[in-house]
Formats: C-alpha cells, structure tokens, sequence
C-alpha cells in the first residue's frame, strides 16, 4: 500500500509577529517516494535512517491555507522544515535504500538488471550485500540523501530556494502530511 503526500510552501510575513500565508500547494508537484519520505520525515521509515523533520505535528503559528485542509481523520505524521533547514542537511551523506535491485540469469549465464522493489528488510543488509534466492540475485546499494529526495523534491526545493531569496530563509517552510 502508498503513502500520499499533502501539504504546502508556507512563507512568513514580519510584522509585530510572524503570520504564515500557504502559497504553493505541493500535493501535486509530489508524488510517492518511500526513500524521501523515510529520509526527509521518518514516514514508511524500515530502514533506521534518521530522518530530517519527523514527528514535529503542525505548526503552532499555521496558515490559513494548511488549518482549513488538516481535517481529515485519515491524515497522519504531519511536520514542517523550513528553508534554513534543508539548506544545513548533508545531503551527501549516504543512507539506506528502500529499493533493492533484482538480477537473474541471461542465456550466456551473465548477471543482467530484472527490476527494483521496495523491501522493509533493507535494513537487515548493508551497503553492496548481496544473496541469491532462487533464480534471482538482490542487491542492496545505498544512496544519498540528494539521491533519495531530488527527483520527487526536485521543483519544490527550487521554488522555496526562490522564495528564500525574497523573504529570508528562516520564513520559507515546507508543511506535509500524508494519508495511507
């Protein structure tokens, strides 16, 4: 079963106090990613990688935007990261994949790519184990944080990069919850 990703770029105005204003809504520009998910937030975490912003719930001060959508009883492990942040993770630091890589046997009786899929025993192996089961062998790498986020968090990060540029990196947020 997925996971779905909610939520919004929130930017802070500052005034006597911070108000936060949802300006992008995000739930269509991401799409399923177990690896950035577990990475970013702790959310589908089998791997013990120690996630960015897990388990922070909402923010105290929210936007209008993000408290009129957070209703639903199905919604789960909200958190918020601002732009300050995500610019001080190590995003070179490697960490486990959820995907482990399959191979079987061609007719010259070579190793070739069969497919990739997603494995909560991830964490029982480390980097470059391999075991045969069956026809098959698996193979587990693991990856970077960049590599785990960049082609699901790709445009997001860009866009709160930008909005950081005009209204300073400590009020640029991004507030995510998900639904199984």
């Amino acid at each position: 079963m997925g996971v779905d990703i909610f939520g919004w770029i929130e930017v802070g105005t500052r005034y006597k106090e911070v108000d936060w204003y949802g300006i992008v809504k995000v739930d269509t520009l991401l799409w399923r990613n177990t690896n950035a998910f577990s990475c970013l937030f702790g959310v589908r975490n089998c791997s013990n990688t120690v996630p960015v912003a897990a388990g922070r719930g909402l923010p105290p001060n929210k936007s209008w935007e993000v408290e009129k959508e957070i209703d639903e009883p199905d919604y789960h492990s909200h958190t918020w990261i601002t732009w300050q942040e995500l610019t001080q993770v190590d995003w070179d630091e490697l960490i486990v994949s959820h995907s482990i890589r399959r191979y079987k046997k061609d007719k010259k009786d070579e190793w070739i790519y069969d497919s990739t899929f997603l494995s909560t025993k991830a964490a029982d192996y480390t980097n470059g184990d391999s075991w045969e089961n069956g026809e098959y062998l698996h193979q587990l790498k693991y990856i970077s944080r960049s590599d785990a986020v960049k082609s699901t968090f790709g445009l997001v990060f860009d866009l709160m990069e930008r909005l950081a540029k005009s209204y300073g990196n400590e009020f640029v947020r991004l507030v995510v919850w998900f639904e199984c």
